[in-house]
């Protein structure tokens, strides 16, 4: 239970702070390990084919987040064993929060007119795409031999790494401090209650609990 939590806070609600690519590059190869194992060309059509998730979103998209996906790849607006598992993820990435669902699928923008996006800025989105694509690959290709159990925890040990793992998570606005953004994350932890930049690790400003 604790990693479908954690696959939907960095995938669907982006309420994980992912540091950076790289971070969420390792992620989504872990996710792949658990979906399919050592399954090479497996994970290429996933990654590729937005059928893996009901026809809504790359499997790029459901193991990356919509993030690290290149402008344009997206409509919506950004926050940001072997194999045994590929149904039951599949559903929690295509299901969860009913997010994904309003996802662009990325065959149809690169194939035909979308907006205003022109022939160059489709083409840069689809070499970007097809970067990520084989990103993701190589770094799944690393984990041949590990278990599905092993990727999960490996998955669990690298969001744990955020201080402030744990916490719940809201999305708040503030009016009346110019020295903070209007639009906050409020976490709530054990210990303290946190105010940060939306997407940011590190706490703006922090309010300990007081003993009782």
């Amino acid at each position: 239970m604790l990693f479908y939590q954690a696959v939907h806070d960095v995938c669907v609600t982006e309420k994980f702070p992912v540091a950076n690519e790289k971070e969420a590059i390792s992620l989504a190869a872990l996710l792949m390990q658990d979906m399919w194992g050592d399954q090479k060309e497996a994970v290429r059509q996933y990654l590729t084919n937005s059928s893996a998730n009901n026809g809504t979103t790359t499997g790029l998209e459901a193991s990356l987040g919509r993030r690290w996906m290149p402008v344009g790849a997206v409509s919506t607006p950004r926050g940001g064993g072997s194999g045994s598992g590929s149904n039951s993820i599949s559903q929690s990435l295509s299901l969860s929060g009913g997010l994904l669902s309003q996802a662009v699928n990325l065959g149809g923008l690169l194939n035909k007119d979308k907006g205003d996006a022109s022939g160059a800025e489709k083409q840069a989105a689809a070499q970007q795409v097809n970067r990520l694509v084989d990103e993701v690959c190589a770094a799944h290709a690393q984990l041949s031999g590990k278990s599905g159990e092993q990727a999960r925890d490996a998955y669990l040990d690298l969001v744990r790494t955020w201080p402030l793992y744990g916490c719940t998570v809201f999305n708040v606005k503030q009016p009346s401090r110019p020295n903070l953004p209007k639009e906050l994350w409020l976490a709530v932890g054990r210990d303290a209650v946190h105010l940060l930049k939306p997407g940011d690790r590190e706490p703006l400003v922090s309010f300990k609990h007081e003993a009782t």
